[in-house]
């Protein structure tokens, strides 16, 4: 009785009235449509969430005559459903939390200590190599310095994972990423390439920055390339692959491909699960960790087999919105 007489889009917000000009052309075609989310009016002016139905009305001789609707409220299915959205999220934090958690806590208060006298023991070394001339002094100084300048990385690669396991946000920045990816690898291969690893890179040029926690990526870097040069320890051919490419409009992606003996199946369907590894003396947290970081960063990581042989792994960032508005323009 209330809504008898007056128009439909009585029943519909303001801001969708454009929807039910697009209904009405496709009824025009025949069309229909079923199980349509959407948002109406309650007769008290507030929204609801509604599944719609419409199909084409005809008359005796199959001319279409009108429409016929039905909508169902599932304001309290959506409600239960974001429920156990978030019931999921703070499982798998827990799990998270369950898996990696106290080991990290227990590491970073482990290893603090020997970095901070790794630090004290370099201030010595610059305190006397000071005093070195000729080009011992100055290698001297110079590797010095470099240890320095590691240990400090490491001692914030620490009180980043203490971050991420309390479930604080990254701390994000816009990064060049080939910047970010060559520094991972420059660290993670010292020493690998005089054995034999014969390393390829094939950088994307005039990539875009994205927005990421530049110690959180280039750790799952490192992780990836240092999983596969131990791949490949065994191979006859040896050879590391580094990509970067732009992944259509809004996004960037990296890939690591070794010629190592490759991933079985039963094992790679489960890879990313905490604990689980192909290395006999590893813990199987290091991939669970990466996919987390990725994840977090509204990213994916995953594998596939490599042609010939090996593995590949991938994963993706998403562009910063302005960089990817920009693209897309």
């Amino acid at each position: 009785e209330d809504i008898i007489g007056l128009p439909v889009t009585t029943l519909i917000p303001p801001d969708r009235h454009d929807e039910e000009s697009d209904i009405a052309e496709r009824m025009r075609r025949g069309d229909r449509i079923e199980h349509y989310e959407t948002l109406r009016r309650h007769r008290d002016g507030r929204p609801i969430e509604i599944s719609l139905s419409v199909s084409p009305t005809r008359d005796a001789g199959g001319e279409i005559t009108g429409a016929s609707k039905i909508a169902r409220d599932i304001t309290g299915r959506k409600a239960d459903a974001h429920r156990v959205s978030q019931l999921q999220n703070e499982l798998l934090h827990a799990t998270r939390l369950a898996s990696t958690g106290q080991l990290g806590a227990a590491l970073a208060h482990e290893l603090n200590q020997p970095l901070t006298a790794i630090l004290n023991y370099t201030g010595v070394l610059q305190e006397l190599g000071a005093h070195l001339a000729g080009a011992d002094g100055e290698l001297l100084r110079d590797v010095v310095r470099r240890v320095a300048e590691q240990t400090e990385r490491a001692g914030e690669i620490i009180r980043r994972l203490r971050g991420f396991v309390a479930k604080r946000e990254p701390e994000r920045r816009m990064q060049p990423l080939n910047d970010a990816i060559g520094e991972a690898i420059a660290l993670s291969l010292i020493g690998t390439i005089d054995g034999g690893v014969r390393l390829k890179s094939e950088f994307a040029a005039a990539l875009p920055a994205v927005l990421i926690d530049k110690v959180q990526i280039q750790q799952v870097m490192i992780n990836l390339l240092r999983n596969a040069v131990e791949a490949m320890r065994d191979s006859a051919e040896r050879t590391l692959t580094v990509t970067t490419a732009r992944d259509g409009e809004t996004f960037v992606r990296v890939s690591i491909a070794d010629t190592g003996s490759g991933i079985a199946p039963e094992v790679a369907a489960m890879l990313f699960q905490p604990f689980v590894t192909t290395k006999g003396d590893g813990l199987g947290i290091g991939l669970s960790i990466c996919r987390t970081i990725i994840e977090s960063h509204g990213g994916r990581l995953w594998t596939q087999a490599n042609e010939g042989s090996g593995t590949v792994f991938h994963f993706r960032l998403p562009l910063a919105p302005d960089e990817a508005g920009t693209r897309g323009r």
